[in-house]
């Protein structure tokens, strides 16, 4: 039995549960529901009623309204044998009678006609629950061709359009893209919103690009009031920095010693040296880096330095992930922008506008 043929008999059980709720001696046409037997029903519903027999108050007056207004079953014409026509020609649901086989088959095909399913509950705060046992099998999955595969929305303060957990070691939520597009897309309309928020370490394995970047903290003096913030130092490089202070010996001379993965790391040093508590007219580097140390001379005996470094990275990664200084926009990016507002440009221009 394959996928389709079980979604099919499970939608037509799902459809003769409603039966039970309505009843067995349901009746109503298995056709697009009308006033009159033949035109499907759009408007919305009358809060009055709907059929001439199935009355406000009746036990299954929501459940026989919901399978009409959904287009699963319909209603008679009034005007037979024994169903007079009443205040508004309203339809004959027949409540009472017995529903066939081949009525039911017709349900169940109407049912699997539906664009999807709806489930409405006000009692029930799990009114859907799938699961399932099979190593990577999928509790729910969602196909698109041109719209998206899965779709949630929530108006509350607190909730999520679609929210994912995992009580393992696995994902809460995960996302892959087997072409040109991401894996996972946020995109915030409200200025004062994110568009990704974090609440915890973040690890990125690949490069990360952005338009600036900061850290935010609890300003130290006045913590409850305030943030603080502090931008990044960016380079065209992939640049690392070094600094440090030591204290030169009697001949105004110094070794600094670097980590043990200094030079695998790094490459194309540059250095700065500034005299401290004393003047150092004839500071200077009188060994570069090799060994993973350098050497300091010409200060004054036993005075301070303050010493920086930089190098260039040159690890395996680095040499095959070099980030470009400049790049040429093409295919959708071209004439577009990253940033449009800064530039009096409509958000139309934006790149990846028409991402959903």
């Amino acid at each position: 039995m394959n996928g389709k043929h079980k979604l099919i008999i499970a939608q037509a059980f799902l459809f003769s549960m409603m039966g039970g709720l309505i009843g067995s001696g349901a009746n109503a046409q298995a056709q697009s529901p009308s006033s009159s037997g033949q035109g499907v029903v759009s408007a919305a519903p009358d809060p009055a009623q709907d059929f001439q027999d199935v009355s406000p108050d009746s036990t299954f007056f929501s459940f026989i309204r919901n399978l009409y207004y959904s287009g699963v079953v319909s209603g008679y014409p009034c005007g037979g044998p024994g169903e007079p026509c009443g205040p508004g020609n309203l339809p004959y649901y027949r409540p009472g009678a017995v529903v066939t086989r081949g009525q039911m088959a017709k349900f169940a095909d109407n049912v699997r006609k539906k664009p999807g399913i709806f489930i409405d509950t006000s009692v029930d705060a799990q009114p859907f629950y799938v699961r399932t046992s099979v190593p990577n099998g999928r509790g729910v999955q969602g196909d698109s061709i041109l719209g998206n595969g899965v779709h949630g929305v929530s108006s509350g303060g607190t909730a999520s359009g679609v929210y994912g957990e995992n009580v393992a070691g696995g994902f809460g939520v995960a996302g892959r893209s087997n072409g040109a597009g991401s894996a996972i897309y946020g995109d915030n309309t409200n200025a004062s919103g994110f568009a990704g928020y974090f609440n915890g370490n973040v690890r990125v394995q690949g490069t990360l690009s952005k338009g600036a970047g900061s850290f935010e903290i609890d300003d130290p003096i006045d913590p409850a009031n305030k943030y603080l913030y502090h931008s990044f130092v960016e380079s065209p490089d992939m640049m690392n920095i070094y600094n440090g202070n030591v204290v030169l010996d009697a001949k105004g001379a110094a070794t600094v010693q670097m980590p043990d993965w200094f030079e695998a790391l790094n490459m194309e040093f540059r250095y700065q040296l500034t005299a401290m508590g004393a003047p150092g007219p004839n500071l200077y580097v009188a060994k570069e880096i090799e060994n993973n140390r350098f050497g300091i001379a010409g200060g004054s005996p036993n005075s301070k330095v303050s010493w920086q470094v930089t190098g260039i990275r040159h690890d395996p990664y680095a040499e095959q992930n070099r980030i470009p200084v400049e790049k040429v926009k093409t295919g959708d990016d071209a004439g577009k922008y990253l940033y449009p507002e800064v530039y009096n440009q409509p958000d139309s221009a934006r790149i990846g506008s028409t991402a959903k």
